[in-house]
């Protein structure tokens, strides 16, 4: 019997094969006991790296972060801030020195420019957002008023995900703040697991999973093997699977029997 290339399993496995060439694969892995197993370690390890990149958020643009630190913020002595950002950009400096190749790696360099210029005049008071748990012996910190459900949220990556675990109970996905036009990406993948990617920011509780949408586009994955999934954008039903049946309601802009693709609709 000849064996299907790992390469093309690896395809398979990222969902990027036609829907004919999807249903050649699992035909010929229906009757290969030993392709079926390369299948199983590759999506395996596809789960390990997708969630070990949930964990490794990758630092924003510097530039648009500063404006939105120095936008948000109170005023507060200089050598305050200073400190407080020392310590900030010293962590990030050690998490940047055990992953050399991640987009963290050099970050820290130019923070710290950019602070050092920042603070460089000695009787200037600079408005900055002080980060919750950084009080210094000066007395507690201001923090800006900003909704608790927001400050929740993680930082926006230029491309992160996160994972929820989507057999077990039903699951709610949110997705917010998208934009007209704003495509989103439904794929239907092996494995247990949903997940959402892009550049956005995450909230995860049990059974829901909300998604403040940074991007032109957002990526969403719904195990085959899930019972009961909905995909909602700012409270609008896209989607709602159930057992086998998929309930699409949403504005789609194509769809296949493995992906669906929707468009945000404009004003």
């Amino acid at each position: 019997m000849n064996h299907i290339p790992e390469g093309r399993l690896q395809a398979y496995v990222e969902a990027w094969l036609s829907p004919e060439e999807r249903r050649e694969v699992e035909r010929h892995l229906e009757g290969c006991p030993v392709c079926s197993a390369v299948h199983q370690e590759l999506a395996e390890l596809r789960r390990l790296a997708r969630g070990a990149m949930g964990e490794l958020h990758p630092a924003p643009d510097v530039e648009a972060s500063w404006k939105e630190v120095t936008r948000r913020v109170e005023t507060k002595r200089r050598r305050t801030h200073a400190l407080a950002a020392s310590l900030v950009v010293g962590l990030l400096a050690t998490a940047s020195a055990f992953a050399p190749l991640s987009p963290l790696y050099g970050w820290p360099g130019r923070a710290w420019e950019r602070i050092v210029a920042l603070f460089g005049d000695e009787t200037r008071d600079v408005p900055v957002e002080v980060m919750p748990g950084m009080e210094t012996e000066s007395g507690p910190s201001p923090r800006p008023e900003t909704d608790e459900s927001a400050a929740a949220l993680l930082a926006p990556t230029a491309e992160a995900g996160v994972f929820l675990e989507a057999t077990g109970e039903p699951i709610r996905i949110a997705l917010h703040d998208a934009l007209p036009g704003t495509e989103i990406h439904v794929v239907l993948v092996d494995g247990t697991e949903a997940g959402v990617f892009g550049s956005a920011r995450f909230r995860n509780q049990p059974g829901q999973l909300d998604v403040s949408v940074r991007g032109a586009s957002i990526r969403v994955e719904i195990p085959r093997r899930a019972e009961q999934v909905e995909l909602l954008v700012e409270e609008e039903v896209l989607l709602v699977k159930d057992g086998t049946s998929l309930d699409v309601r949403g504005p789609v802009a194509s769809r296949s029997p493995h992906e669906i693709r929707f468009l945000v609709p404009g004003g």
